[in-house]
C-alpha cells in the first residue's frame, strides 16, 4: 500500500478568522497540513500563516475558487503530497469522521470520497445527486453503508494525485458556481467512481439564506452570484460530453430554482434580476467573461 500524504487545500475570500483557526485545530489533530490560498484583494489572516503547518499563498486578487484550488493542487503536489481534502472557509470538521477516512485512504487505488453535508442550519443531510442509465436521481447518503453518487459539492472532497491527473483541474472559466458539477461530471466521463462515507461528515451553510416557496426549500445568494449560476448551468447545458435528454434532466431544474428565486423571494433585488439575464445572454452567446465581485 502507498504511502498517503494528506494535504488539505482551502481557498479563502475574505475569510472569518474564528472559522478558518476551527478548522485548522481539526486539521492539526489529524496531522494534516493547510494550503490556504487566499483570494483577498488585501489579505488578513491574522497571522495564522505563521502557524505551523500552514502554507500560505496570497494572490492579491480574486481569481476565483476554481483557480485558488488548482494552485493548492500545485503546490501541494510540488511539496510531496499525493492525497488532497478540499474544505470551505467556514466547513466545520469533526475530526473523528476525518480520521476514520483517511486511515484506509489508498492514493493508488481509492475513489473520491466525500462527505455527508448537514446544513448548520437545519441539521438536515444535504442530498447527492447519482445517474443511473439515463436517469438523474436525488439521493440522500446513508449513515451506515457508502452512497454511490455522481455530483455533489467539493467541500470536504478527498481526491488523489493519480485521479486528478486522469480527471484533470478545475475548470477556471467557471470561476467560482458549478465548478464541482462541472469536475464531478468529468469523474462521471472517466469512469471514476465517487462514494459518500458512512462515517464522514461536517457541517456546510450553502447560500446566504433559505426560503420555502410550493413545499421546496431554495437557497438565497447575491447577484453577483446568480450571475456565474445562470451562465454556468448554460455552459454546462452547451456541454456535449452527456446527451442532450441527461443534460436537460441535471441542469434545467438548477435553472428553474434561479427562476423561482428571482419570482417568489422578498431577497430578490433589481441588481438579481439584472445579473441573471446577463448571466442568460453570457451563458448564450457562451463568453466566459469573469464578473468580479
Amino acid at each position: 500500500m502507498s504511502r498517503t500524504n494528506f494535504a488539505a487545500i482551502v481557498p479563502a475570500y475574505w475569510p472569518d478568522y474564528s472559522s478558518l483557526l476551527l478548522l485548522y485545530s481539526t486539521l492539526v489533530t489529524q496531522n494534516i497540513p493547510l494550503f490556504l490560498v487566499d483570494n483577498t484583494p488585501q489579505p488578513s489572516t491574522h497571522f495564522l500563516h505563521l502557524y505551523p503547518s500552514v502554507y500560505y499563498m496570497p494572490l492579491f486578487a480574486n481569481t476565483g475558487i476554481a483557480n485558488a484550488l488548482n494552485t493548492g493542487f500545485i503546490a501541494a503536489s510540488a511539496a510531496g503530497f499525493n492525497a488532497f481534502i478540499l474544505f470551505d472557509q467556514d466547513s466545520v470538521l469533526n475530526p473523528l469522521s476525518l480520521s476514520s477516512v483517511i486511515a484506509n485512504y489508498n492514493p493508488t487505488s481509492s475513489p473520491v470520497i466525500i462527505p455527508r453535508i448537514i446544513d448548520s442550519r437545519t441539521g438536515i443531510a444535504f442530498p447527492v445527486i447519482n445517474i443511473e442509465s439515463s436517469r438523474v436521481i436525488s439521493i440522500a447518503p446513508s449513515s451506515n453503508a457508502f452512497t454511490r453518487c455522481c455530483i455533489s459539492i467539493t467541500s470536504g472532497t478527498i481526491i488523489s494525485d493519480r485521479i486528478l491527473n486522469i480527471v484533470g483541474l478545475m475548470n477556471e472559466s467557471f470561476f467560482i458556481d458549478e465548478v464541482d458539477t462541472e469536475w464531478f461530471l468529468r469523474c462521471y466521463l472517466y469512469g471514476i467512481p465517487v462514494f459518500v462515507h458512512p462515517s464522514y461528515f461536517l457541517y456546510h451553510t450553502i447560500g446566504d439564506d433559505l426560503f420555502s416557496f410550493l413545499g421546496l426549500c431554495f437557497f438565497s445568494h447575491r447577484p453577483i452570484r446568480i450571475y456565474y449560476q445562470t451562465r454556468n448551468l448554460l455552459f454546462l447545458l452547451r456541454d456535449h460530453r452527456l446527451s442532450l435528454p441527461l443534460r436537460l434532466r441535471l441542469h434545467l431544474p438548477s435553472l428553474f430554482h434561479r427562476f423561482v428565486f428571482l419570482i417568489a423571494t422578498p431577497f430578490t433585488s433589481l441588481a438579481h434580476i439584472v445579473f441573471f439575464f446577463r448571466g442568460l445572454y453570457d451563458g448564450l452567446v457562451h463568453r466566459p467573461t469573469n464578473v468580479q465581485f
